[in-house]
């Protein structure tokens, strides 16, 4: 339907997972939940949390504490955004998953590759 992968369908929402109050970084895959200084305190890309470390270096600058409005940002704030932002959170999984997968295949092609060649 839609175009999208028949996987997509077997996806599930849970209700207790998300907030309203959170922002979605479109751009990054991240949902991030922030202080009310635009302080981003927890983020998440997909399912996974991020590091402290990780956080930081995406998110620690003045400049882009002030920018979080922007086309990139979506605020969930509705009850019907909760859902969306989890399907966003799945699909991001989805596609890192799959990103991932292909990696690995194009590592072992190579590899199998080089122990072909030396025959």
């Amino acid at each position: 339907v839609f175009g999208y992968p028949p996987k997509v369908a077997d996806l599930k929402f849970d209700p207790h997972y998300m907030v309203r109050g959170l922002t979605v970084d479109k751009r990054r895959g991240n949902v991030l939940k922030m202080d009310r200084h635009k302080y981003v305190k927890i983020a998440q890309h997909g399912l996974r949390t991020l590091s402290r470390d990780e956080r930081k270096a995406l998110y620690d600058g003045v400049e882009q504490r002030e920018s979080f409005d922007g086309k990139d940002f979506a605020q969930i704030d509705t009850l019907f955004s909760l859902a969306e932002a989890y399907l966003f959170m799945q699909l991001v999984e989805m596609r890192d998953g799959e990103r991932m997968q292909q990696k690995q295949q194009r590592q072992q092609q190579r590899q199998e590759e080089e122990e072909g060649g030396g025959e």
